[in-house]
């Protein structure tokens, strides 16, 4: 794994973030983007995550996920901060990212993709995502959780490489790629609502 200065650049538009492209398997790269928002912006993520946080607006998924799925939910998507926040992956600075990660023009064929869809995930007590690979093009997963040792797990697996959890951290890759997410146990006994792990998972086509 490597550090890539990609977008520690004070002239950058987007915040500064830590980018780390990890080659451990050199046929199956991937990176990981921690602080993907900006301050501001997680507050207003947050507040979103928080108004959907209800069992009666998560259904499961085709992947068996606790989900809702955001531009179903959305007629103006801008209402949505997290939506709205997508731009980030459509600037240059993202796409030159793609590249040197990935054989060269990889770039183009994700710049192609018009079909973007996100969805909220939410793991609760024991629960987790069972190993799994798509036909997407390419998927992200950004996991967010609002406090550190209240649960266990959550660490992904992507290709049988471990990723471990941090919180705030959007990990990229091809489809094709199996991954799972370890179950979450929480150590507080109280296991309040919204206090597990999110995930929000977004794929591209």
């Amino acid at each position: 794994m490597y550090e890539d200065p990609t977008f520690a650049t004070s002239a950058s538009p987007m915040p500064r973030m830590k980018v780390n492209v990890v080659l451990s398997d050199i046929d199956n790269p991937y990176f990981l983007v921690d602080e993907w928002y900006s301050k501001e912006e997680l507050e207003g993520v947050w507040k979103e995550i928080d108004f959907l946080t209800d069992f009666k607006k998560f259904q499961l998924d085709d992947e068996q996920l606790l989900s809702v799925n955001l531009d179903d939910s959305y007629n103006n998507k801008n209402i949505s901060n997290i939506l709205s926040y997508r731009y980030k992956e459509k600037l240059e600075l993202f796409a030159n990212q793609v590249d040197r990660s990935f054989p060269e023009g990889t770039a183009q064929d994700f710049m192609k993709c018009k079909n973007i869809n996100s969805k909220l995930c939410y793991f609760h007590q024991a629960m987790g995502q069972s190993d799994n690979k798509t036909t997407d093009k390419f998927v992200s997963y950004l996991f967010l959780y609002k406090k550190e040792n209240v649960f266990t797990g959550g660490d992904m697996l992507l290709q049988n490489h471990k990723v471990k959890l941090h919180n705030h951290r959007q990990v990229f890759f091809p489809g094709e790629y199996s991954r799972r997410v370890t179950p979450i146990i929480f150590s507080d006994p109280k296991r309040t609502l919204g206090h597990g792990l999110y995930l929000i998972k977004t794929t591209y086509n």
